[in-house]
């Protein structure tokens, strides 16, 4: 497996028009073959704030996790403004707990809420 398997990021992505939001992307342990969990945000979510809300976006292809630059399609640029590890996805219905261990020991609780989720963070 490779080095990149249980991890996830953060890119901020600026769009043509000027403006911008983050791309939270994370690999999933128990499935490490799928695509990255995907969710547009707009705070960093692993240290910024105690609750947000995540936009889930589709499923995003893996070279993301180490991708920096042109986003195809004239869709914009990305940049990698934070990354870490994941030790643990865990989704029951409309529940989803996210734990991360680096660069600090995080776990997210979300739950769905009409389209989009919303999290609360606490630290371990």
């Amino acid at each position: 497996m490779s080095s990149d398997a249980f991890k996830w990021v953060l890119l901020r992505h600026e769009l043509p028009d000027g403006s911008w939001h983050y791309d939270w992307l994370l690999s999933r342990p128990d499935a490490p073959e799928q695509g990255l969990l995907s969710f547009r945000v707009f705070c960093d979510p692993i240290s910024a704030v105690e609750r947000f809300e995540a936009i889930p976006t589709p499923d995003h292809r893996r070279v993301y996790l180490t991708y920096e630059g042109e986003v195809s399609g004239g869709r914009g640029t990305v940049r990698r403004v934070g990354e870490g590890s994941v030790a643990r996805i865990s989704r029951c219905q409309d529940l989803l707990e996210i734990v991360v261990s680096e660069p600090v020991s995080v776990t997210l609780y979300g739950r769905a809420d009409g389209p989009n989720w919303v999290f609360d963070r606490h630290r371990s």
